[in-house]
This record gives structure tokens, C-alpha cells and sequence, in this order.
């Protein structure tokens, strides 16, 4: 099992930053949300396991089973609060800092988890009613708004019941 290196954890910073930043329009996840049993300690999550090597082996399948490797899976994970992300981002950072797990193997999983992120924000900007649409820019007086079109139609004779014939026309030229 790989041992971490001396690097300040650059990913996980990252996605900590992006769940302490989560707008209000994200919904706060609640207390039966498939996240929340990492609310607690992290270190009660890894207490049973004596060591550090078998800390990965162990929680690798568990996490490959929660962070799908479909985002619009790992959207609906997506939430505030303690029953939120941040109980899993405390985890994750409890396995790289005290159990020495190797930040890089995380690095697939937390990149999925901060697209969904990415993506759920962006979605929550797009239906945000509450914000002002944008400005209606005015063409120039100069530009017309719609193209003029001449359209040539054709006047036939009348027939013999009074009434003219009609064809479409041959010619429709946006001169």
C-alpha cells in the first residue's frame, strides 16, 4: 500500500473548499440521506482497523460502490449541512492525514465528486429564478431585426365560375 508523500493535499483542499462553498440553492441533505453516517468522527469509521495499510483494502470497495463513475449518479449527493458532503470530505481527509493513505488514490473518486458538485451548481444557476435575467440587448437602428422579404405573386385569370385561380409563387427573393 502506497504511504503518503509530503504534499499538502491539493484535491481534497479543493473539494473542501467547494462543500464549504455549496450555494443556498443546493438543498441541505437530511438525516436519511446516503451520506449521513459520515456525520460522526472519521476516526470512528476506521477504528476497527488496526492498520494503516489495511485501511485502503478496506475502504476502497465501499467508496467505489457510494462515488459512481457517473456523475448523474453522485448528483443526487450532492447537499449542505452535516448529513451533506462535508461529513465524507472529513473522512476522506481522515484516511490521507492520520492513516496514511496515499492522497493520489483518491484523486478519480474526489474528481467525480467535484464534477457532480460543478455540475448540481451549475444546474442550480440555471433554474435560480431568483436571480435577474440577463439584459435584452437592443439591435442597432441600423439592423433590421427580421429580414425583409419581396415576395412576387403571380395574378391569374378568372375562371369561368367568377373566381381567379391561385398558384404559389415562382419567385421568392429576400431582395
Amino acid at each position: 500500500m502506497p504511504v503518503v508523500s509530503n504534499t499538502s493535499f491539493s484535491i481534497l483542499k479543493t473539494l473542501h473548499e467547494k462543500v464549504e462553498n455549496l450555494p443556498r440553492s443546493v438543498p441541505e441533505a437530511k438525516r436519511t440521506s446516503p451520506l449521513a453516517g459520515y456525520c460522526c468522527d472519521p476516526m470512528e469509521l476506521t477504528k476497527d482497523i488496526s492498520l494503516d495499510v489495511d485501511v485502503w483494502e478496506t475502504w476502497d470497495q465501499k467508496l467505489n460502490v457510494l462515488i459512481s463513475h457517473s456523475i448523474p449518479d453522485i448528483c443526487p449527493f450532492i447537499g449542505r449541512g452535516k448529513y451533506g458532503l462535508i461529513g465524507l470530505v472529513l473522512f476522506l481527509e481522515h484516511l490521507v492525514r492520520d492513516r496514511k493513505v496515499d492522497e493520489g488514490l483518491l484523486n478519480g473518486k474526489v474528481g467525480r465528486i467535484i464534477e457532480a458538485i460543478d455540475s448540481v451548481c451549475k444546474q442550480q444557476d440555471v433554474g435560480d429564478v431568483s436571480k435577474d435575467p440577463p439584459p435584452v440587448q437592443k439591435p442597432p437602428d441600423n439592423v433590421l431585426s427580421e429580414p425583409a422579404l419581396k415576395i412576387q405573386i403571380p395574378v391569374g385569370k378568372a375562371s369561368k365560375g367568377g373566381r381567379g385561380s391561385w398558384k404559389p409563387p415562382d419567385i421568392i427573393s429576400p431582395k
